[in-house]
Formats: C-alpha cells, structure tokens, sequence
C-alpha cells in the first residue's frame, strides 16, 4: 500500500523536470551570447576543390608538415593558407624505391626550400616537401610496410591530417614501456633541426599503474584487453583560443585547466601514469591532442571543457564519445567545439567508416556513462542539484582518431550564471576531479561491463 506514492513522486519529479526543459526551450536567447556561440559555430567547413581549383582564393602556401609518431602510430598533418584542390595517390614499391603516399596541391607554393626529413617510429621512414611544378606542391610520405593510410581536413587553420599504421598486436604490454617522444617536422620553414619536440606541454609522471596489476580495460563486446595504466587528461582550448567565456568573463580554458590538474593529481594517487596535454595556457590544435595520447600509447584519454548555449538558463552536466551526431543539439555542439559548420558531419561519416578508432565505440560508451553517473551523483551529494543531460555520441574532432577509449565531458555551462559561479568554485572543480576519477577507477576494474550492460 506504500508503493503508489513513489510512483506519484516519481511522476511528479518527471513533470517539472519536462516542464523545465520546456521553459528553457522557450526562454528568449541572450543576443550577445548567441553571436558569441555562432561565431564558433559558423567557421568555413573544411571544403572539398577539385585538384587545381583555388576556391577564388588563389594560391595556397603550404607552410608546414608535422609529424607525431611512435612505435605502432604516425599522424602526419600538411598545413595551407587555404583550402585548394588536393588529391592522394599511392605509389608502389619500385626497384630501390619504397612504397609511397603522395598528395598534390594545386594551385599551391611550397613556402621555403624543399625539405626531406627522417621520421621516428616504424609507419613512416621519410616525409619530404617540394614544389613539384609550377603550379604544384607534392608532400610524399615513404613508408616501409603496408600499414593503412587514413585522411581528414580540418580548419582554422586548413590542413590536412594522415593516420598511418594499426596497433600493433600485443600493444598493451608495450604501454608499459615509457612514452615515446611526439615530434614535429616544419618542412617548409625550419632549416636547423631535423625534428623540434612538440610535446614539452604534454607532461608525465612516471608513477606505476595500479598496484593490483589485474585491472582491465575491455573492448566494444566488454572483454578484458589489458590493464588501464596510463591516463591522457586533456584541458580544452588554451593559448590564443580561450573557448567559450561567462557573463561574468570566466573562460572555459581556465577552468578547464584547473580541473585537469585536480583529476591529475587525484589519478596519480591511485596509481595511474598520468600525462597533460597541457599543463599550462598554450594553444594546442585539434590533431595534436588526440596525437599526444597515441604516442603516449594512452589506456584512456579525457577531454575536458565546458559547454555553452544561446540560452543562459541552459545547464547541466553532459558526456559524449565519438560518434555521428544522432540529434542536432548534439551536431551543433560539436561543431562549436571543432570550429567547424554543420556541412562537414558528411565527411566525418567517412572519416568514422574507415578510422580503426571505431573499433573503441562500445569502451568508450562505457566510460562515459561511468564518468556521467559519478559527476552527476558526486555534484548532487557533495555541491548541489545538476540537471544530468546524460550520455550522447557525436563528432568531435578531439577525439578522431584515438586508438583507446576517449571521451569529452562537459562539465557545465559555462554561459549560465550560476554554473559559471561553480565553474570558477575550486569545491565544484574538485567534485568534477574526484568524480571522473572514481569512473575511470571503476573502469579499470572492469566496471564498463556494468555500463555496457545498462546501454539501451
């Protein structure tokens, strides 16, 4: 006879919370903000010119190939001034000759001299720039194996970014072994140095893993694969980029930062390799990141930021892995964050198709949906009410690519008042930090089967 009246509590709960969201659907949207917002949003996607075609822009400079490798991994990124006509072809292996992937640039001018350069790790042996004809810049990759070579364009600035080789089996008890070194190869424009480290942000603490020794990640069916030793904790935006910023002029890089660091410290306690994108406010690209935690041979990778919407009474606590955006809230919010305008999500289906970092979907699901119960429970119990905007896949860039389980968590909305106010809190900050610890915990322990289990 007492069980009709949780039901109606329970009703009642369903209620306001419907009609809340139907009240913050309907609220007037802050003008400022939702050009702020558009801003963000409405960057030129990456466009698709046929070879020899400028756009109206006229020629491209191509002024600098990178290169971040380990290894089991190379990602080579080609930047442009803007975006001309480009094609991809493949050379094969000839007599003294290695196998080769070529990309041409027209109409394109090869800022400095022509430079050929050795790559470390064991995808790409040399990358060389030059200005093949008048009207062209040929970039060619040499590769000594048969490894898979995948591509993708991004903006802001144009380039252009390669993934080169699988992972390698038996790559979890390779994690052990300390991080190999991410490099960077400017080809067009530094003479002195072979390579330049690229990861001096990107800090380690060569702690051991957890001292059990028998925790496990699992893969997309929920099956063990290795012990969860190294964590890639990533602070969105940095440097030039301040990502979205409050009424009250906090920025997302700031507060992004410091809970970074607090979930740094509290992994490192219990046992875990940690490594930092960044660990102080610098700029760092899209590619780089994702890069940092492939070279690492990462077991994990988080990204942290904080959200923003037209709407200042917007909240809540959200957390996505990398998927094609099912609803268009979604879309738009990744889009934001990548910097890019809707009309690229038909390429990314691609990109998603053919990159083996799908093979990481259903561990990443479950790390998100670990990550999301404990910061929406642990801000309840601990800071205060939080509306719990669940777990979603969409398309960000950040995480394209990476070869473990990823997932972006955003911890509040930046633009609404109150939660600005908590953003800006060390408790709140804290809370976030202890919350995603105690999920990746779980997570090492096997605790993704619970989640996997609960994916409707």
């Amino acid at each position: 006879e007492d069980r009709p009246e949780p039901r109606g509590r329970s009703r009642r709960v369903a209620a306001a919370r419907a009609e809340r969201e139907r009240e913050e659907e309907e609220a007037p949207a802050d003008p400022q903000l939702e050009a702020a917002v558009a801003d963000l949003t409405e960057g030129a996607g990456a466009q698709a010119l046929p070879l020899g075609s400028d756009g109206g822009e006229g020629r491209a400079h191509v002024s600098e190939v990178r290169t971040w490798s380990s290894d089991e991994y190379t990602r080579v990124a080609v930047y442009l001034s803007h975006w001309v006509g480009w094609q991809k072809l493949e050379l094969p292996a000839a007599p003294e000759k290695p196998r080769r992937i070529a990309l041409d640039f027209r109409p394109a001018t090869l800022d400095g001299a022509a430079v050929a350069r050795t790559v470390p790790g064991a995808q790409v042996d040399r990358v060389r720039a030059a200005q093949n004809d008048a009207d062209t810049v040929r970039v060619v990759l040499e590769l000594p194996g048969a490894h898979a070579v995948q591509a993708f364009a991004l903006d802001d600035p144009p380039r252009l970014v390669l993934d080169v080789g699988t992972r390698a089996e038996g790559a979890s008890a390779a994690r052990a072994a300390p991080a190999s070194t991410a490099t960077s190869s400017p080809t067009a424009t530094t003479t002195s140095s072979p390579t330049a480290t690229t990861t001096s942000s990107a800090t380690s603490t060569a702690t051991p893993g957890p001292a059990a020794g028998t925790d496990a990640s699992v893969d997309e069916e929920g099956q063990g694969k290795g012990p969860v030793r190294r964590i890639v904790v990533d602070a969105g935006h940095g440097g030039h980029d301040p990502g979205a910023t409050g009424p009250r002029r906090v920025r997302e890089k700031d507060v992004t930062l410091a809970m970074a660091r607090k979930l740094a410290k509290r992994l490192r306690a219990a046992g875990f390799e940690v490594v930092l994108t960044r660990n102080d406010d610098r700029y760092l690209a899209l590619e780089e990141r994702t890069a940092i935690a492939n070279t690492a041979r990462a077991d994990l990778f988080v990204s942290i930021h904080a959200n923003a919407h037209p709407r200042r009474n917007r909240s809540g606590v959200e957390t996505y892995f990398l998927n094609v955006a099912d609803d268009r809230y979604a879309a738009r919010l990744a889009a934001r964050e990548n910097g890019l305008d809707l009309g690229g999500e038909r390429e990314a289906v691609r990109i998603l198709t053919d990159l083996d970092a799908k093979a990481s979907a259903g561990a990443s699901e479950g790390l998100a949906r670990l990550v999301q119960r404990e910061i929406a429970s642990g801000v309840r119990a601990r800071v205060g009410d939080v509306r719990d905007l669940g777990v979603k896949g969409a398309l960000f860039y950040v995480l394209l690519g990476a070869r473990m389980p990823a997932v972006l968590v955003e911890t509040a909305f930046i633009s609404n008042r109150d939660e600005e106010r908590r953003l800006a809190s060390p408790r709140y900050q804290e809370e976030v930090a202890a919350s995603i610890a105690r999920a990746v915990s779980t997570f090492a322990r096997g605790g993704a089967r619970i989640a996997a289990a609960q994916v409707p």
